[in-house]
């Protein structure tokens, strides 16, 4: 793994940072972890620019907390389709803290991952819904609408009309 990492692999690169993350076959080292999850998503690696993500969201393996980095990072994911990064993006502009950008936005990356068929994201979308706001709900109603998922009211009300429709949606 580690010649595969060194020789250029984005694939390896990204296990590789995990092996030392977690201490896989390798005793734990976060500067290393660190450098092997960068050099990965420096080469575009999808689950790699979200993990490098999620890391600054969270301030993690020793980095200091940097929104602006994190969304970043999601959304260069989100533009590969990686659906945890097109939720954790929506999130993000969901809070406003993406510049130039909306609800409508926040609800079309929020369809788009539920297009995916990754179940983690229905999942927590109907858990979750509160965790959006009111325009991003009404709108992800809205596109579901747009594309015959959903047939009731844009009120962004999750019942089960609108389960319904994400599960319609998710496939």
């Amino acid at each position: 793994l580690k010649r595969a990492a060194e020789a250029g692999d984005p694939e390896a690169m990204f296990e590789l940072a995990r092996f030392y993350e977690k201490g896989i076959h390798v005793p734990v080292n976060e500067s290393q972890a660190l450098t092997y999850f960068r050099r990965s998503a420096d080469a575009g690696y999808a689950l790699a620019l979200n993990d490098l993500g999620f890391m600054y969201a969270q301030g993690l393996l020793g980095l200091q907390t940097d929104y602006a980095q994190a969304y970043q990072l999601f959304e260069a994911a989100a533009d590969e389709r990686h659906p945890q990064a097109l939720f954790n993006y929506a999130v993000f502009v969901d809070q406003g803290e993406v510049p130039g950008r909306g609800p409508e936005d926040a609800a079309q990356y929020l369809f788009d991952a539920l297009r995916t068929g990754a179940p983690d994201v229905g999942q927590i979308i109907c858990q979750q819904p509160d965790m959006f706001s009111v325009p991003t709900r009404a709108e992800l109603q809205r596109i579901m609408a747009e594309f015959g998922f959903y047939t009731g009211a844009i009120d962004a009300d999750f019942g089960l009309g609108t389960t319904r429709g994400i599960a319609l949606a998710y496939g």
